[in-house]
Order: C-alpha cells, then sequence, then structure tokens
C-alpha cells in the first residue's frame, strides 16, 4: 500500500523555495524607500531643469528651502522632500535664516549643499552632476 502525502525532506525544500521567493521580492515590496527615492528622483530632475534653464539663460537659478517644511521650491513650484527639513548648509556654512536659497549656476553647477532631515537622514548635494544623494550613515 502507497502512503499519501510528502515526506520531510519535500516540505523543507517547498518551504526553502517559499522562502527564497520571499527574500527576493521583499525589498521590492518596502513603500518608505520606494517613495523616498520617488522624491530624491524629482529634485534631481529639478536640478537639471534648473541647470538647463541656467545655460540657457545665462542667469543663476536659486532654489529656496524653508526649516520645518518638507519641500523645496523653484519658480513658485515645489518639490516634496522624503521628510522635514531640519537645518542645512550651503558650502560649508550654516543656514541661519527661516528660509534660505542655494545656487545653480550657468557654468554646470550648483552649489555644495548638506540637508539635515527629520527623519534622520541626510541629503548631500554632487555640485559638478547638480544631484543630491542620501548620504548612507
Amino acid at each position: 500500500m502507497k502512503e499519501k502525502g510528502l515526506t520531510l525532506a519535500e516540505l523543507l525544500i517547498v518551504l526553502l523555495i517559499i522562502g527564497l521567493g520571499w527574500f527576493t521580492l521583499l525589498p521590492r515590496l518596502d513603500l518608505s524607500v520606494s517613495g523616498s527615492q520617488d522624491n530624491i528622483s524629482n529634485i534631481n530632475t529639478l536640478l537639471a531643469q534648473a541647470g538647463e534653464k541656467a545655460a540657457a539663460t545665462g542667469t543663476f537659478q536659486k532654489i529656496y528651502l524653508i526649516p520645518g517644511l518638507n519641500y523645496v521650491e523653484w519658480k513658485q513650484r515645489r518639490f516634496e522632500l522624503p521628510s522635514p527639513l531640519s537645518s542645512g548648509e550651503i558650502n560649508g556654512q550654516r543656514a541661519t535664516r527661516e528660509k534660505f536659497a542655494f545656487v545653480v549656476y550657468p557654468s554646470g553647477h550648483m552649489d555644495e549643499l548638506n540637508l539635515f532631515l527629520a527623519n534622520g537622514k541626510q541629503l548631500r548635494s554632487i555640485p559638478l552632476l547638480r544631484e543630491i544623494m542620501v548620504v548612507d550613515e
């Protein structure tokens, strides 16, 4: 008489395959990272547009930040940060005003920028590439 069902070895192999599937899928399901990366991508798009405008017109483009708020502002358009801004540094100097600005230059670069967010993350600029990145701590 033949028994029906799975042996212990077969069951362990099936569980291993299911577990591997979950571990490969899990990073893609983390919505907090995805939203944060989308915000960084949007800000980098803003910086690219500001750079193109600066080069085309030959004028500086100022991008404004306000501590306590979760966006940057350029030409009356707002681009969301991953978290509200706590404080910032421009070219190594702590920004002390309620509203401060950094500059994208016609020559193709921008001010050096460090932003400290309320969620504990830090954003740093790559001035020659006109990009912002999250600093891993």
